[in-house]
């Protein structure tokens, strides 16, 4: 929504621009310069309105507040910016699966991760579903986003100490339990840069769900690593898969391990990579 206003306030400045021009200039070289006059000015004000658009949201995270609820305008405009954001990055997607998004209950929310906008996608995409992300601690320092999960009650992680790191999977639970909040989370702990196929698994993030007693759901997403290769001069299309939610009594007899296999399992087969020996 936001990009297509941004292209339509352009294209209305550029017009006004040529008019302006028209009207006060001589009628030598118009036909020659018309054209340049109306594309250096559509480019010119589109950049003019993007930089708004984030001057705009930038200054709104300023003023967020810790617990504002997740449907507040505020947010909600964030959620669209998030989107104009993808949209600027020339991301086309493809979405299969949203009817496997449990909708009276609360659930862990578990998806691979290889680029910066898995998270953005994954926000836009269940932006109807109230969940919140557990993250490291240094997303929350970042500029306009690090406001918003603050106030939206993302859980930051220390990884490096375990006993911070357990009241945080413990406060995950309990927002399960209390159905207050699905829990979103990447199994493999980090941002995959290297490898085409999946980094080793934190088993003992399952805990989450054993001990919510919460169901699974499984989210893939193919090529988003080459956003940023394809940009600005190359669409990427992204298949975005809700391919399974694995219900509790599924693994209620299983461990974390043997949780942790059984959904790498399945985001394997999703993804068509195979293990290597």
């Amino acid at each position: 929504m936001l990009k297509r206003l941004s292209i339509i306030a352009s294209f209305l400045t550029a017009i006004g621009i040529y008019l302006i021009v028209s009207i006060n200039g001589s009628n030598d070289y118009r036909y020659l310069i018309n054209l340049w006059i109306i594309v250096v000015a559509s480019i010119g004000a589109f950049l003019i309105y993007t930089f708004l658009n984030f001057l705009v949201v930038a200054v709104m995270s300023l003023f967020v507040k810790n617990n504002k609820r997740r449907y507040h305008f505020i947010y909600l405009i964030f959620v669209h910016f998030i989107k104009y954001i993808n949209d600027l990055a020339g991301i086309k997607v493809k979405v299969e699966g949203l009817e496997n998004i449990p909708k009276d209950q609360k659930c862990m929310i578990v998806y691979n991760h290889k680029s910066n906008f898995d998270p953005m996608l994954i926000v836009y995409y269940l932006r109807h579903h109230d969940f919140i992300a557990i993250s490291k601690p240094e997303n929350f320092k970042i500029p306009i986003c690090g406001p918003f999960m603050k106030a939206v009650d993302y859980l930051a992680i220390n990884r490096e100490s375990p006993k911070e790191a357990a009241i945080i999977i413990n406060k995950a639970i309990d927002y399960i339990k209390d159905n207050k909040y699905s829990i979103c989370v990447a199994p493999e702990g980090t941002r995959n840069k290297i490898s085409d196929g999946l980094l080793e698994f934190h088993s003992g993030t399952f805990k989450i769900a054993t001990k919510a007693k919460a169901p699974i759901m499984i989210i893939t997403m193919t090529n988003t690593r080459s956003i940023h290769k394809n940009f600005p001069f190359k669409k990427t299309i992204i298949e975005f898969k809700i391919a399974k939610l694995i219900e509790y009594e599924e693994i209620e007899n299983l461990n974390t391990h043997e949780i942790s296999d059984k959904v790498r399992k399945i985001m394997m087969e999703q993804l068509n990579i195979e293990e290597k020996e």
